[in-house]
Order: C-alpha cells, then structure tokens, then sequence
C-alpha cells in the first residue's frame, strides 16, 4: 500500500537525512496504518513509513485483524494505538505464530530516530 502523492526526498544530494520540520503539519495518512507521529501531526520519516507498513502487514496476517479496526474516530484510532503500543505490542500480536520476530521489528523500527538510515535487510530478514 503506498500513496506516491505523500512521497518526498528524504537525503539531499550528499545522501545527508533531511531534518524534522518542527512546525505541526496536517495528518496524512490513512488512520489504521498511519505512524503515531503522523496522528501527532508531526513530520515523517522513514522510520514511521515502516510503522505503517508494520500495522498493514499485522492486518494481513492477524485473523482478529488490527485491535483498532472497529473505531471510527482518529482520536479514538490514536489512543488505541498508544495503548497497544505501552503494552509491548502485545495486544496487537496476541496469538500470531512467529512472535519473537515480530517483536523484534517493531522494537528495531521503534529504536530508530527521525534522522536515523532504516535497515530494511534486518527487517526483512
């Protein structure tokens, strides 16, 4: 699931990581898989579009699909999230094979910063 229109350069020319807009900025997203920071009306990075790759991939795999598949509201969506997140994700992989991995890329995709490179090899592997 991408969304092209939302799509920027995130390196300049010397492979430099641009730095976080500090003004607030519209949500842009799709609330289900939108990153937290995004529900923050904060800038994204690469890091939070692995997030939201993350909530899609759960809801392909998960038979109970997303915890918060069931809200209407983005405020309602957000805090659902939040909650599931305090939790260690545990409320999200509750009763997924594979577990451990799982926990693993989203405790790596956590770990990183704004500005940080994405190793998208240890999260695909």
């Amino acid at each position: 699931m991408l969304d092209f229109g939302l799509a920027r350069k995130f390196v300049d020319e010397n492979g430099v990581m641009r730095k976080r807009r500090e003004a607030k900025i519209g949500f842009r997203g799709t609330p289900f898989y939108a990153p937290l920071v995004a529900h923050e009306k904060r800038d994204t990075a690469p890091k939070d579009d692995c997030e939201s790759w993350f909530y899609l991939l759960l809801d392909l795999i998960s038979p109970k699909g997303l915890p918060w598949e069931e809200l209407k509201e983005m405020d309602d969506i957000f805090e659902c999230k939040k909650r599931c997140r305090q939790e260690k994700a545990k409320t999200m992989l509750d009763g997924l094979p594979n577990t451990t991995e799982l926990y693993k890329i989203i405790e790596y995709i956590d770990s990183r910063k704004f500005e940080d490179k994405v190793d998208y090899k240890f999260i695909f592997d």
